[in-house]
């Protein structure tokens, strides 16, 4: 699993990217989840492999519909008592709620 933090066999100076080949390159990818690389003693790149790369980009992706679901979820959950209970009912003049409803009083 990848982790933000870098050990040192992780992190390579910018230096040292000129005289590593593209074999030793790759071989430090498939020991290590990533790589990072330091200019001017500060840690500025990191590098994973193209399927690690996607793999993440996918979950990253999946990740944000479930998040834009949830949302979208609560909002339903906030206004769904609203859609039941706005609704508009016309009074006529003269006319009690009991009337509107078919009650009549005995006796009244």
């Amino acid at each position: 699993m990848i982790t933000k933090t870098f050990e040192p066999k992780e992190m390579l100076p910018f230096s040292q990217l000129r005289t590593l080949n593209q074999k030793e390159l790759l071989h430090s990818l498939e020991e290590n989840d990533k790589l990072g690389i330091v200019i001017k003693d500060q840690l500025k790149v990191a590098m994973i492999d193209m399927d690690k790369y996607q793999m993440m980009v996918d979950l990253l992706q999946e990740y944000e519909r479930l998040l834009e679901w949830i949302e979208e979820r609560e909002e339903y959950e906030r206004i769904h008592h609203r859609l039941d209970s706005d609704r508009v009912v016309e009074y006529k003049k003269g006319m009690s709620l009991l009337e509107m409803a078919g009650i009549h009083r005995q006796g009244g």
